[in-house]
């Protein structure tokens, strides 16, 4: 999964990956994956699951717009 920085403060990298069958995955990286100015990172991860959607951010992750942290898959 790719994830662009669109603030000018880093903040952690949280995912949460929802399957079909109702379990959830989360996948954390620290603030170290935007050292050297890069303002995208790759999250990667394999399942043998189905997924239903993936969202961005955490309960404790400053963001100012949440309205792009979901993505549904059809």
């Amino acid at each position: 999964m790719l994830v662009e920085m669109k603030g000018s403060k880093p903040v952690p990298v949280d995912i949460t990956v929802l399957y079909e069958d109702q379990t959830r995955e989360k996948f954390h990286r620290t603030i170290e994956v935007w050292k050297n100015g890069n303002s995208r990172t790759t999250i990667r991860f394999s399942s043998n699951k189905k997924i239903r959607s993936v969202e961005l951010g955490s309960t404790y992750t400053v963001d100012i717009d949440r309205s792009n942290n979901i993505f549904s898959v059809k």
